[in-house]
């Protein structure tokens, strides 16, 4: 069942196994059963999300926005390329990584010390309103696929921004 949390500076509801299981003992046996994702995956991402090119705007909080982000497995594939690219293009990357758990987080940052990070769950996210041009979820979507999400991201994307 899910329960109410304190989560980053809101209230919001996360599932009672993350709550109870996903910590930063937990992060280590965690990331032994998760799977690596391959370049053939950052690439299709990268691709479709037009990131780069996109001009600079004032209002942009974020260009990614990562939820369930946990201990960074997908993050430490696909913010080095994106950073990368940006450099090219002369713009930094404004990269957050977003998830409940302060402990895989504190795991996250270990190995992306550059990535910027919160803990939040996606239906309560403290971003301005059409700030985020690319909303990324890696196997974990099934955690928080509701309604109430959905509406949080269509709130936080800039038009015609990316999930």
């Amino acid at each position: 069942m899910d329960s109410e949390h304190t989560v980053g500076s809101g209230i919001s509801k996360v599932h009672s196994m993350a709550v109870s299981g996903f910590t930063k003992n937990s992060a280590e046996s965690y990331n032994l059963g998760r799977p690596y994702y391959t370049d053939q995956t950052i690439d299709e991402i990268i691709k479709r999300s037009q990131l780069i090119g996109l001009e600079s705007t004032a209002n942009i909080s974020y260009d990614v926005l990562e939820l369930g982000a946990g201990t960074g497995k997908f993050t430490q594939k696909l913010y080095p390329r994106l950073k990368q690219l940006n450099k090219e293009g002369n713009k930094p990357l404004k990269y957050l990584a977003t998830d409940p758990s302060e402990g895989f987080l504190s795991t996250l940052q270990e190995t992306c010390p550059d990535v910027e990070t919160a803990a939040a769950s996606a239906n309560c996210l403290k971003v301005p309103d059409h700030s985020v041009r690319l909303v990324a979820a890696a196997q974990s979507f099934h955690w928080f696929a509701t309604e109430e999400v959905l509406q949080e991201i269509h709130r936080i994307l800039v038009p015609d921004g990316m999930l």
